[in-house]
């Protein structure tokens, strides 16, 4: 028995190490993006490049300023990436999917009694992955998205306008196929706007 403790020990231990990797928070999704594209994306980053396939972000542009007072705004884009000619937009596909942060005993359990899980089609599609830099946070707040636009829900706007000051914008782009990038992925200039009271 105490052999068994001492593993436990290792495990939850290793766990909360893990805790402060970006790389396993998922983002809040949009369109017809998936856990397994988030992998997708997560693991590209390395290789990503500026140049003109990037995302253009057209609100918010540079210098622009945020009233913390004001509603959730979206983030719009434009991008030269292809478009995918068949993306379901059926809202079974979209509801309940929000991002989801495994506690503690959540990874514990998953470690102990592993569970297989139903996934969503793969993703054919431009993907963008959206991140929000904030003063004070560990992890960017981010979403993925197949759209053009990404609207984050109220929590999430308001980690990102809760206080006041500088904030950075960042998206990454790529065109997957079956969940296969075959374009990109592409880094566009991060934009820099200002949340004030």
């Amino acid at each position: 028995m105490p052999l068994f403790l001492a593993v436990l020990f290792v495990v939850v231990a290793l766990l909360q190490a893990g805790c402060e990797d970006c790389s396993s928070v998922e983002p809040a999704y949009g369109g017809v993006a998936t856990d397994e594209a988030w992998r997708v994306m997560v693991d590209a980053r390395a290789a990503a490049v500026e140049g003109d396939q990037a995302a253009a972000v057209t609100f918010p542009v540079e210098g622009t300023a945020l009233s913390q007072s004001n509603d959730a705004a979206a983030l719009t884009w434009e991008s030269p990436l292809k478009t995918a000619l068949w993306a379901p937009s059926s809202m079974e596909l979209r509801a309940g999917r929000h991002r989801h942060q495994p506690g503690l005993l959540d990874a514990l359990s998953q470690a102990l009694l592993p569970r297989a899980l139903a996934h969503l089609p793969p993703v054919t599609s431009d993907l963008h992955f959206v991140e929000v830099d904030v003063p004070g946070r560990t992890c960017p707040v981010s979403g993925l998205t197949t759209e053009e636009s990404f609207l984050f829900d109220d929590e999430d706007w308001a980690a990102i306008t809760g206080e006041a000051g500088e904030r950075t914008l960042r998206i990454m782009s790529a065109f997957l196929t079956e969940n296969r990038i075959t374009e990109g992925p592409f880094t566009g200039t991060p934009v820099s706007f200002t949340v004030v009271q």
